[in-house]
């Protein structure tokens, strides 16, 4: 899992530049706003995912500014809780704003006439097989693409509400760092002084490498994912997607 220090300081430069396209393609939004015909294409445009791709943003600041890919440092406690705050917020967002974007086409196009939304509402979705027969052949063929990714944000998506959340891994160790981590643990438990409870927790909190990852659940078999990279593709891809439905709207 581990990134060539050359690669992380091209990742690290191109995250300003990936923050900026995505508010801009957020922006670009508004301005097609006044062109809409119906009220709730509108709402979940400008409630749903202008509001989930700001946040987004936010999310990206935060992690690049506690995290930058650079980063060898390993984190404190609070700075690691942090960001899997932002990874969960950003993660649960970027599944949000495909909805939003797939409720968005339901309404203005119409599709409401000829399905129920109350019972077609679970078919709703840009990726589903019932819904892409009411998309147009041009605007499948663009999204094809982005099939295997869909399914990754769907692997992460769902585990936040249901299931084990993906989690930032705080480091990695060999064999005997693993055994001296449970022995830390062990005596963190039995302690009952706070100043002494704080510095084992230091101790267990730098052990090993610190190479920004995430995962969810081991005995799902979660991959280990690089959380730079990944970040940045899925906002590159959330981009192209909104550009794609918002041209075709």
């Amino acid at each position: 899992m581990r990134i060539p220090n050359e690669n992380k300081i091209k990742i690290e430069n191109k995250y300003p530049e990936i923050i900026i396209s995505l508010e801009n393609s957020i922006l670009n939004i508004t301005s097609v706003l006044p062109q809409l015909k119906k009220q709730k294409t509108i709402e979940n445009l400008q409630h749903g995912v202008i509001r989930r791709g700001f946040i987004n943003a936010h999310c990206l600041r935060r992690i690049y500014k506690i995290s930058p890919p650079t980063r060898t440092e390993h984190l404190t406690h609070e700075e690691r809780e942090d960001i899997t705050v932002f990874l969960l917020t950003f993660l649960f967002n970027i599944s949000g704003i495909i909805d939003n974007l797939s409720w968005a086409w339901f309404y203005e196009k119409e599709i409401y006439k000829k399905k129920d939304p109350n019972t077609f509402k679970l078919n709703v979705h840009l990726f589903n097989k019932k819904f892409k027969k009411y998309l147009p052949v041009e605007v499948n063929n663009l999204l094809q693409k982005f099939d295997e990714w869909q399914k990754h944000i769907k692997d992460f998506r769902d585990p936040i509400a249901h299931r084990i959340p993906p989690y930032v891994i705080p480091f990695f160790v060999n064999h005997s760092g693993a055994e001296k981590y449970k022995e830390l643990q062990k005596q963190f438990s039995l302690e009952n002084d706070l100043d002494k409870k704080e510095k084992l927790l230091k101790q267990m909190d730098t052990l090993g490498d610190y190479e920004p990852t995430y995962t969810h659940s081991i005995s799902e078999g979660s991959p280990l994912v690089a959380m730079h990279p990944q970040l940045l593709a899925d906002t590159n891809t959330i981009v192209e997607i909104i550009k794609i439905i918002i041209k075709n709207l």
